[in-house]
């Protein structure tokens, strides 16, 4: 009895871990043509702080891990042939009439290595650790060792980014369960596809998000306790996204969520502490031994000092500043959060966005029936997705608020909608869905909402190839027509 209770048990796991395994290998379907043409078509640098990213992937890949401060700004000495390539395009970014030309191509395949450096400014990249830009780095090593031109170059680093970023998002969805279709739909995105294609650390810390993210809801509705091992892997995870990305730090406090066991004794909720305040104090140690070397004080109007003086005077400002912000803002981070392409000078058609919509809707939809396979799920939980999610937008806006808005200001500059790209998929795990009944003696209630779910899935999986017809014209007209 004990053998059968234990296949019962182990069955609908394996059903489960199926399902979206399928859901993996389609993401794949989507994800490396769609990532594959914006490498191809796209021209170099044009994604917000492209050129900067490829001068600190650079700076890393020629063994300067640490940047430095020098005249008010930073970066650090770095080939001739990445700024000299960097600057050919420079002219199209913000302004959509100036298209790529045959005479910028040319120039950029006759570009090589030089082997002399050069100073460079990169301030808002200089900050972050050097470990986000691995797989880059390792890309512009081998080309500069091979002797191949910084175009060429430029392409492998961007390849070897989608490769790592396609290959764990597949990952994270294959091992997610709530939250696998939420995963599916962000990561299928234009935005995202844009960030996974582009040298930038995001290629690493987005899909590291999802592949906790993902870990987190398998244990939860699993309820196996968690490993020794895996807690480290965990760890190891958290701390590589909050070094890179501070405003993540609500990501830690997925630790606290109820179902998500730790330990069966007494002392379960000590261990939990501890990993937190490990985890945190290592990124922590990390974020500041990393932007220290490169940190520029930012410049008037903007104050750090400045603003914390001004928000100290008038507290209740903060709840102004919120809904100023939203007013303001709300439109642009939805289309961001979808994808405004380019350095966010390249926008879909209206009906783009609006079917962008109703597949949000559907997904929500999807998310809040019962699912086959599916235990349901516990407030608890919820409340700790939403959470960490709330924790980290308030950290998000906070820091930008702080270092980036003028002091004093009204609304929060410098947000945007590819910020949010990492966590959204923890809204799947804060909807109530119930668990799903046996297929036997269904209501027609029951079999009403499972065809309603079934509907939703199917718009959720054909959106990407949507997305992929207007990102072909989106592009071509953009840079080329």
């Amino acid at each position: 009895m004990s053998y059968l209770a234990d296949v019962m048990t182990w069955f609908p796991s394996f059903l489960a871990r199926l399902r979206t395994w399928r859901l993996a290998v389609l993401y794949l379907c989507y994800a490396l043509p769609g990532g594959c043409f914006l490498l191809v078509a796209t021209p170099p640098f044009q994604t917000p702080d492209a050129a900067n990213h490829f001068f600190r992937a650079t700076q890393v890949a020629q063994g300067g891990w640490l940047a430095k401060s020098f005249s008010g700004t930073s970066g650090g000495p770095i080939d001739d042939g990445a700024s000299d390539f960097a600057a050919i395009f420079d002219p199209i970014a913000h302004h959509p009439e100036v298209k790529l030309t045959t005479s910028m191509n040319e120039r950029g395949r006759l570009i090589r290595w030089s082997g002399e450096n050069r100073a460079a400014e990169f301030p808002n990249t200089a900050i972050y650790p050097a470990y986000g830009y691995a797989p880059q780095a390792l890309a512009i090593a081998f080309g500069r060792a091979f002797n191949a031109s910084v175009r060429a170059t430029y392409v492998a680093a961007c390849a070897a980014g989608l490769l790592g970023s396609v290959a764990l998002t597949a990952w994270a969805i294959a091992l997610a369960r709530r939250t696998a279709l939420a995963l599916f739909a962000i990561a299928s995105l234009p935005c995202t596809a844009m960030l996974f294609s582009s040298v930038s650390q995001d290629a690493t810390v987005v899909p590291l998000c999802f592949l906790l993210i993902a870990f987190a809801d398998r244990s939860i509705d699993e309820g196996v306790p968690v490993s020794p091992r895996a807690l480290v892997l965990m760890a190891l995870g958290c701390g590589l996204v909050v070094s890179a990305r501070p405003p993540y730090a609500g990501l830690l406090l997925l630790m606290f969520a109820p179902g998500l066991r730790i330990d069966a004794t007494r002392y379960a909720f000590v261990r939990r502490l501890v990993w937190f305040g490990a985890t945190a104090a290592a990124a922590a140690f990390a974020a500041l031994f990393f932007s220290r070397a490169g940190w520029a004080p930012v410049a008037p109007p903007r104050s750090l000092g400045g603003q914390l003086d001004y928000l100290s005077h008038a507290p209740l400002q903060i709840v102004h500043i919120v809904i100023a912000t939203l007013n303001a803002y709300g439109g642009f981070y939805f289309a961001s959060f979808v994808g405004v392409l380019g350095w966010l000078d390249a926008s879909f058609r209206h009906g783009y966005y609006t079917l962008a919509m109703l597949m949000f809707a559907a997904l929500a939809l999807a998310s809040a029936l019962p699912a086959d396979v599916q235990r349901a799920s516990r407030a608890a939980d919820r409340g700790a997705a939403v959470a960490v999610f709330a924790v980290s937008t308030a950290m998000i806006f906070g820091s930008l608020y702080l270092t980036w808005t003028p002091v004093g200001n009204a609304v929060v500059e410098g947000v945007q909608g590819r910020y949010f790209l990492a966590l959204a998929p923890l809204l799947a795990l804060a909807m109530p869905a119930p668990a799903a009944r046996g297929s036997r003696n269904l209501s027609v209630q029951g079999r009403s909402a499972r065809g309603a779910r079934a509907l939703c899935v199917v718009i959720v999986l054909a959106f990407p190839f949507v997305t992929f017809i207007e990102l072909v014209d989106l592009i071509l007209h953009r840079y080329y027509l």
